[in-house]
């Protein structure tokens, strides 16, 4: 009772991992069949409990891949067809929020309104790697055509909005709303938004979209100019984690030049990612990185410097998923 989280929350990602780690062997401390078993129980808990343990009361975009990806890998696990019936109304609820505007199409709607564009400072390439996964496991899915479609058309956008402007470094772009704002496309994450305060660098959201373009790339091999240009896109995004970006700065602890530093109070780890490169500090038609006008030797500085330089767990493990993605391709 002291834990309650939605699938939104970390308890779509947490089900799908023990149902995958449950086909793996018997190579832990566990067996496979109590992964399996924690999977199925947490699973059948959040299909009757999770808009309860919505802080809105509401499920949004991320329910839904996050319980595709469960439901899934429950299939995967498993071959029975209450998980599949769950994915595909999953993937139908995700393809609905495909949507248009006056300005764009092929974005993805986090609402039910669809007044909030989806963007994220962590996993923006979420919904197609989800997707994706979902192909893999249901193979004679009736959504297969639909799917595939709606996986091209939101890539293509994520191209085309990147392509719009100078973009020397291929930096990925996205589509966002400041609160009480029209949306706008923009290089990073807008500083007005719902939290209120929380704004950081996208190492991991990046390190996604790389993830979901490897991964469409051997999906769309038959088209070639489109899989080249997602292998590029996917390219461009890895290359700014190490390095090749404005500040030449490599962002991964023990790696390449100019390594960024959290303060010695907070010392970062070899081989972790730091949150990364922001929209300016005082202006976001600028960036910034750990800009000078701050006093980092302030007791307080921690307060400032965490949105460049802190690292964070997400920001690795989406980069370790596009390296392995890349393998595939």
């Amino acid at each position: 009772d002291k834990y309650k989280v939605g699938y939104r929350r970390g308890g779509g990602v947490a089900i799908a991992a023990l149902a995958r780690a449950s086909t793996l062997g018997e190579s832990s401390d566990y067996k496979s069949e109590e992964y399996l078993e924690g999977a199925i129980r947490a699973f059948d808990h959040l299909e009757e409990k999770n808009i309860e343990y919505l802080p809105d009361g509401k499920e949004n975009i991320i329910d839904d891949y996050c319980a595709l990806l469960a439901a899934s890998e429950l299939f995967n696990a498993t071959g029975e067809e209450r998980f599949v019936r769950v994915a595909r109304r999953r993937a139908r609820s995700l393809l609905d929020r495909l949507s248009s505007d006056s300005n764009y199409s092929g974005w993805w709607r986090a609402d039910d309104k669809g007044e909030r564009p989806f963007n994220h400072a962590v996993e923006a390439g979420f919904p197609v790697v989800s997707l994706i996964r979902f192909l893999e496991v249901d193979k004679d899915s009736p959504l297969r055509e639909e799917v595939l479609e709606k996986i091209r058309a939101s890539l293509e956008f994520e191209l085309k909005i990147t392509e719009e402007v100078v973009n020397p470094f291929g930096y990925a772009r996205q589509y966002v709303k400041p609160v009480d704002k029209k949306p706008r496309t923009s290089f990073f994450m807008p500083h007005e938004n719902e939290s209120g305060y929380w704004w950081q660098g996208e190492n991991g959201t990046i390190a996604s979209l790389a993830t979901a373009a490897y991964l469409a790339s051997v999906l769309f091999k038959g088209d070639e100019a489109f899989s080249e240009k997602l292998e590029e896109h996917a390219r461009n995004q890895l290359n700014w984690v190490l390095g090749l970006n404005p500040f030449g700065v490599c962002m991964i602890n023990g790696f390449g030049r100019n390594p960024p530093d959290f303060r010695p109070r907070f010392q970062n780890a070899p081989g972790g990612i730091v949150n990364g490169i922001t929209a300016g500090l005082h202006d976001e038609r600028d960036i910034d990185f750990l800009p000078e006008s701050i006093d980092y030797k302030l007791e307080n500085s921690y307060k400032y410097a965490w949105r460049w330089a802190e690292q964070w767990i997400p920001h690795a493990i989406w980069f370790f998923m596009a390296v392995c993605s890349r393998e595939k391709v």
